[in-house]
């Protein structure tokens, strides 16, 4: 997939870093960022942030930060050259690889995501279509996804990622007792038209609560539903028995998936949320989720 990245004029933006742009109000405030295409197959952030860039949006107070994560993998037509980018962000694991595009990557951002008070990161997904927050389940992020209220549904994750750390779960963004803080959305699926436009929606909310509680949505019901184990593959023949299409409800002795010849049954009645397609063995295939 290529994303049609804007030339490098334009990629110099504010900051002397490659594809980020970054605005000084002037006023005291907190900074706020914007981050798309962590995943370079996942052009509905890049085209969020680069509509806001293009709008000319610059905050009333604090700064203001627009950031494309990882243009190499885009520009490459992958998901990541050599490594997820968004399950790299811990210090060690960045000084730590001297050889892969994602750490340098993530070494350039470094210092500014440090900064930064308020985040949101933009993502897509292969299935799922309704938009959701995948947070950190710390009082903060819920605070943070419940004054947004749009999407509606929040993916709570108590113990983290399973496979690595998130650029929401970097540094203080992780600390429960600091204010930074950071959500991701899922904003659809990867290649449909109207992701891109969720996207966008979803960024301008952001920016209306990021300094404050913000102008109510009224008549939203918001949905919870809390990781729990992750199912992972134990070969390279899983398939799912079930729709792909995310937050599925499952009864207890369902069989959900087969893998290989050995079926997958539900352990007890729960929601499947996150599936991967065509998982290897030892990947995670999905995670079983409760609601709460």
């Amino acid at each position: 997939m290529t994303t049609g990245l804007p030339g490098a004029g334009a990629a110099a933006g504010h900051t002397g870093v490659p594809f980020v742009w970054s605005f000084e109000s002037g006023r005291p405030g907190p900074h706020v960022m914007i981050a798309g295409l962590t995943h370079g197959n996942e052009p509905a952030g890049q085209a969020a942030v680069l509509r806001l860039v293009e709008e000319g949006v610059r905050p009333l107070s604090g700064r203001l930060t627009l950031a494309l994560v990882n243009p190499a993998a885009a520009a490459a037509g992958r998901r990541f050259v050599d490594r997820d980018m968004n399950r790299l962000w811990r210090d060690d694991w960045l000084d730590g690889d001297g050889s892969s595009v994602e750490a340098a990557r993530g070494r350039e951002l470094r210092p500014i995501v440090r900064q930064v008070d308020v985040l949101l990161d933009l993502h897509t997904t292969a299935f799922v279509a309704r938009p959701f927050f995948v947070i950190a389940e710390l009082a903060k992020t819920r605070a943070l996804a419940d004054r947004m209220a749009w999407p509606p549904t929040q993916q709570l994750m108590p113990g983290g990622c399973v496979d690595g750390r998130h650029l929401t779960d970097y540094g203080r963004f992780a600390d429960p007792d600091d204010p930074a803080v950071a959500v991701t959305v899922e904003c659809g699926t990867h290649d449909a038209t109207a992701s891109a436009g969720v996207a966008h929606a979803v960024a301008r909310r952001f920016l209306e609560v990021a300094n404050g509680p913000g102008p109510a949505r009224p008549n939203v019901s918001i949905e919870r539903f809390r990781t729990g184990e992750p199912c992972i593959a134990r070969t390279d023949r899983f398939a799912l028995r079930i729709p792909t299409t995310g937050f599925v409800g499952v009864r207890k002795g369902d069989v959900v998936a087969m893998d290989g010849d050995r079926p997958v049954i539900a352990p007890a009645d729960l929601v499947i949320v996150s599936p991967r397609p065509d998982p290897k063995a030892g990947q995670t295939a999905f995670l079983w989720c409760e609601r709460c």
